[in-house]
């Protein structure tokens, strides 16, 4: 780095140079002269690694003050020692005011300009420093913001594309379950009216298989617009005071037929009525999958326990949530309990994800698209909920919660 001295004395350079010489011979850094302000300006636009400047206040033609302040403000890294002569302490005051590191009083004690000099060009390597991270992290947000913006930009695509290609494949596939629901109603008819006949039964057989298929492809077609419709902000929630207790019972009564097939109880329990804004429909979705799922996981025989209650506990929700639970003092808690495989500390990491596949099997041949707890965590948050999971690890089962904020008033 440079230092540049501006002083009208020939004998004040003079006696810099030998005083300061083995700084210089030790290259600690360079020093520049000038006899004047406009001369210095001139230096300071050809070098722009002068960093420190030594100026007289008292100069002809610009004095050091009016130099100071276009020192200041062409060069905030350039910083300005005053030199004024002893007592002189309104000049340097006003040096200071104006933007001065800091200043010496002639006569000059040459031991303490070292020293200022040396602490002044620490205070500018601290700054360049700083500068240099700070261009750095400048850096690494602006190439973060650019990934996070193409990320952004490729999720919509993504899911614009899968809302088409859903959409696209909707209707045909539609006709798809029409034909084989009518070819096996056909072929039952045949197989009723008249002696068995080995080709009626294959056919029936076949298209049951057909209809079957498609209406799992139908059920994953109508979660990706779903998914799509959630992420897109087009999903519009139409919310009414709802009796969250009806509500559940119709999702248990809903799965008793899949319980009773694998000789499962659904045991369910309820407080006296609570009332939630929800958009009944889209909660009885919430429901609905987290029954069918714990039927699905669990083993032949066993207990699912379905449970609402008022909770004035500590809530799960997080504050900072854009749909956060009211400061009312009350929530409703639903659970739904299983006896199945239970959950891995590693299955709890993507619960929540999308197609994402867990420990746990379905225990009956059922399938699963790898979207319904996706879409749940969405629905219940987009109604100021909180959706999680519970589990003592693998084969101990694990419990499901939803809390919706409780509303005063009748459904």
């Amino acid at each position: 780095m440079k230092v540049l001295v501006v002083d009208d004395e020939p004998d004040f350079e003079l006696l810099i140079r030998e005083r300061l010489r083995r700084d210089v011979e030790e290259k600690r850094y360079a020093i520049l002269f000038a006899c004047s302000a406009f001369e210095a300006l001139e230096l300071l636009e050809q070098h722009k690694d002068i960093y420190v400047v030594l100026t007289d206040i008292n100069m002809p033609e610009m004095d050091g003050l009016m130099f100071l302040e276009k020192v200041v403000a062409a060069n905030y890294l350039c910083k300005v020692i005053v030199v004024s002569a002893y007592g002189d302490m309104r000049n340097i005051r006003t040096a200071m005011n104006r933007g001065a590191f800091d200043f010496i009083t002639k006569p000059v004690d040459f031991k303490d300009l070292r020293l200022t000099i040396d602490k002044t060009l620490r205070q500018v390597s601290e700054l360049r420093r700083a500068l240099d991270e700070n261009r750095e992290l400048i850096a690494a947000y602006d190439i973060m913001a650019r990934s996070a913006e193409a990320l952004r930009q490729a999720n919509q695509l993504k899911t614009e594309l899968l809302a088409i290609a859903a959409h696209d494949l909707k209707n045909p596939l539609q006709a798809v379950v029409g034909f084989a629901e009518l070819i096996y109603e056909k072929s039952k008819s045949e197989l009723r009216n008249g002696v068995p006949n080995p080709a009626f039964e294959s056919i029936a057989t076949m298209s049951e298989k057909i209809s079957n298929s498609s209406y799992r492809m139908f059920s994953l077609i109508q979660q990706l617009l779903e998914t799509s419709a959630i992420e897109s902000g087009s999903m519009k929630l139409h919310k009414t005071k709802t009796d969250i207790g009806d509500l559940l019972r119709q999702a248990v009564q809903q799965n008793q037929a899949n319980a009773d097939k694998k000789l499962q109880t659904i045991h369910f329990t309820s407080s006296p009525t609570l009332i939630a804004e929800i958009d009944a429909d889209r909660m009885r979705e919430v429901f609905d999958n987290l029954i069918s799922n714990a039927i699905k996981y669990s083993p032949t025989g066993k207990t699912i326990y379905v449970e609402m209650k008022k909770h004035t506990g500590n809530r799960r929700q997080k504050t900072e949530a854009i749909n956060a639970l009211p400061s009312s003092d009350s929530s409703i808690l639903i659970s739904i309990r299983d006896e199945g495989q239970g959950l891995t500390d590693e299955d709890k990491k993507k619960l929540f994800g999308k197609f994402q596949r867990l420990s746990a099997r379905p225990t009956g041949g059922e399938n699963s698209t790898g979207l319904g707890l996706s879409i749940v965590k969405q629905l219940v948050e987009l109604h100021g909920g909180w959706v999680w999971a519970e589990s003592e690890g693998k084969d101990q089962g694990s419990t499901f919660f939803v809390e919706l904020p409780a509303t005063n008033g009748f459904a």
